[in-house]
């Protein structure tokens, strides 16, 4: 028996992990090579280590394999840091991880990484918006 799609099912998002991280370094390296570095920070050091990659990253393409490094890099920082609140009127919220890694079957037997987006946080919060 087929089950019945419901309202929920509308909000699931998965986006494949490859894809999703060579998006994701592809922001951080054109926010890299914009960003004003020399006056985020106060270590001299620190400031010398950023301008001098900042100044690196105009001039050096990064390639696909570089980008997927960086983006599953950043991509399991936010699986483990970006979360939100449930139950928030009760006294003890429960807070669950907004981003999950998944692997689904695709073309019958291959199985694939997908980041999802939990669908209570599309739920509560997206739809608020």
């Amino acid at each position: 028996m087929k089950k019945t799609p419901s309202l929920e099912d509308d909000f699931e998002i998965n986006i494949p992990l490859i894809n999703f991280a060579e998006d994701l370094a592809t922001l951080f390296f054109t926010e890299l090579r914009h960003t004003k570095i020399s006056q985020t920070f106060d270590n001299p050091s620190a400031k010398f280590f950023y301008k001098s990659l900042s100044d690196n990253m105009i001039d050096y393409e990064v390639t696909k394999k570089d980008k997927i490094k960086i983006g599953v890099f950043l991509v399991q920082i936010l699986l483990r840091n970006l979360t939100f609140e449930v139950d928030k009127e009760t006294k003890n919220p429960i807070k669950k991880n907004v981003l999950k890694l998944v692997q689904k079957r695709v073309e019958g037997f291959k199985t694939q990484n997908f980041i999802s987006i939990e669908k209570e946080f599309v739920l509560n919060y997206y739809v608020n918006i």
